[in-house]
């Protein structure tokens, strides 16, 4: 499912515009600076938590040594800071609806995205 689907089902089933409802999904998950709410809390150091769904927070990845493969150098990759998403018991129980499977990976396209390309959570 890709964003634009996700709009479809979400304006259908809150009867509302697709292009409300994708306005809506921006407005909760955009990781664009200052934008969408996950990612403004996330870069603010606060953790997102949706009860029965799951937590969002970050979390910081160490300085360390790597290779340059193309060369074999040596290379130091530094710190960063990144988000994470743990999901709730629900959706891990196997007694979740697939409903709630799909936004779920829609999320992790998301934290994904935000996340590769040093996005709102890289101090």
């Amino acid at each position: 499912m890709n964003k634009s689907e996700m709009a479809d089902k979400l304006a259908s089933k809150a009867d509302i515009s697709k292009g409300q409802a994708a306005e809506i999904i921006d407005i909760i998950f955009s990781t664009k600076d200052g934008e969408g709410i996950i990612a403004v809390e996330l870069d603010a150091g606060r953790k997102v938590n949706i009860t029965g769904f799951g937590n969002f927070s970050t979390k910081d990845r160490a300085a360390r040594q790597g290779r340059n493969p193309a060369t074999g150098e040596t290379i130091m990759i530094p710190a960063k800071k990144y988000a994470h998403f743990s999901a709730a018991k629900g959706l891990t129980s196997g007694y979740v609806p697939m409903s709630a499977c799909v936004i779920s990976e829609r999320v992790w396209d998301v934290l994904r995205e935000g996340s590769s390309r040093y996005g709102p959570f890289a101090h």
